[in-house]
């Protein structure tokens, strides 16, 4: 029980814990190493525990899917990255993985923001290229020639590789490049193997041991230091962005980071100001994007939250909300058929839900076809019966349709339910001045 709720904290947290169950496995031949078992007899005895992970895992994907709509969706895709093709994002993460090993060893520059502008990706195999492969051949031999004597660097070595895997944008396409949040659980492995390494050329060489003891006391109280000096840069959002500004200021995040503080403070110009540039360093980042455009459409500013919104559900199509704004941003402008090919798309992908058929029945409204607003508010009505504003809606088509027995039935049912007092006493008021003129 405790390791499947450890796993399912760790799938939630971090997505690469899905690699738990692999890990497991190396640990197999690791124990058996040591005990002398059969890898078989070992697993057969700790197969339970292989079982509780692997379901775990099993269920936190079919969860995923069922809310995303896909196993491996990350959203935004990385700069640089192409979606379909591993060989290339392993091309383009060739140079950028040896940047991995220096965080891990020596994080004495760090960043808060590794971005496009930070990290370039580069998809054609140059230098760089060639000597990270070559590194990484070299661990791989080296962990293979380790297996007997030294099996912890073996061990470790395996665990990086393992835990890595999913977040290195080789399997699955990221939205980031470089995160030092993406190799906290592979600098266990990297530890490991790193402890392995030094505690073989101990037991090798006897009279070493002092020098190994103290190189590793050494680097061990360097790298917390370096910790302990780094800790009050995450105090707060003013102490985070004022670090990005001086260590990245060129990040597009540095920008929409300083954009959002803005706002914050009441500094409107600004915050749009550091919004666009945040958007001009990196036009392929779905967040900038939606955040003015719906500064934009909240605004009444529809025109220019149009094309932002559309750039949006071009990178993300999972992102509803930004879909269903930018149908009703169409609407505002008059482009009622495109605000409708838009709706179309959601419901074809998501079904005809209570919100999409209330949305519809607006556009359709402002679009002036009342006929097909009302079958789409009566729609909306029948899925979410309960919701006294889908009501209102309903009553205020059915009114313009000029069907006032109908709307007064929706605005009994809204004050029922215990909808907003006075705008269900506003609409009342209004189909009593209609009667006369209602069917």
């Amino acid at each position: 029980v405790a390791l499947a709720v450890a796993t399912a904290v760790g799938v939630g947290a971090k997505e690469h814990a899905i690699t738990i169950p692999a890990a497991l496995i190396v640990l197999w031949f690791w124990r058996a190493h040591r005990t002398g078992e059969p890898v078989r007899q070992v697993a057969r005895r700790e197969s339970a525990a292989l079982l509780v992970t692997l379901v775990t895992c099993l269920g936190y994907l079919l969860a995923r899917g069922a809310v995303l709509g896909d196993v491996t969706n990350a959203g935004a895709i990385a700069t640089g990255l192409d979606p379909h093709s591993a060989l290339q994002r392993a091309v383009v993460m060739l140079p950028i993985s040896l940047r991995w090993l220096v965080l891990l060893t020596a994080p004495v520059h760090l960043s808060a923001d590794y971005s496009p502008q930070h990290v370039i990706p580069d998809p054609t195999f140059g230098l760089q290229h060639g000597l990270a492969l070559v590194v990484w051949i070299a661990l791989a031999a080296a962990a293979w020639r380790a297996r007997r004597t030294a099996p912890a660097v073996t061990l470790g070595l395996a665990l990086f590789a393992i835990t890595i895997s999913v977040v290195s944008n080789v399997l699955v396409p990221l939205e980031v490049l470089l995160a030092e949040r993406l190799l906290y659980l592979p600098s266990f492995g990297w530890t490991l193997a790193v402890g392995g390494a030094l505690a073989a050329v101990a037991e090798r060489r006897p009279a070493s041991r002092r020098w190994v003891i103290a190189v590793a006391s050494i680097a061990t109280l360097l790298l917390a230091a370096r910790s302990v000096v780094r800790a009050p840069v995450w105090r707060s959002n003013e102490t985070l962005f004022a670090q990005m500004a001086r260590e990245a200021p060129h990040s597009f995040r540095t920008h929409w980071a300083l954009g959002a503080q803005a706002f914050a403070a009441g500094d409107s110009v600004r915050g749009e100001r550091e919004w666009r540039q945040a958007i001009r360093l990196n036009p392929d980042h779905p967040q900038p994007l939606e955040d003015l455009g719906r500064l934009y459409a909240q605004t009444g500013r529809y025109a220019p939250a149009i094309p932002l919104l559309e750039r949006v559900v071009q990178l993300d199509s999972t992102r509803r909300g930004d879909a269903v704004l930018l149908a009703i941003a169409l609407s505002r402008t008059g482009e009622t058929p495109r605000a409708l090919a838009v709706l179309d798309a959601m419901e074809r992908r998501y079904g005809h839900g209570a919100g999409l058929s209330a949305v519809r029945a607006d556009i359709l409204r402002r679009g002036g076809d009342t006929t097909a607003a009302l079958a789409a508010a009566r729609r909306a009505v029948a899925q979410a019966p309960a919701q006294w504003s889908l009501r209102l809606l309903a009553a205020e088509i059915a009114l313009a349709a000029g069907r006032c027995a109908e709307a007064d039935s929706q605005i009994t049912v809204a004050r029922r339910l215990g909808g907003e007092r006075g705008a269900i006493d506003s609409l009342a008021a209004q189909v009593a001045n209609r009667n006369a003129a209602c069917k």
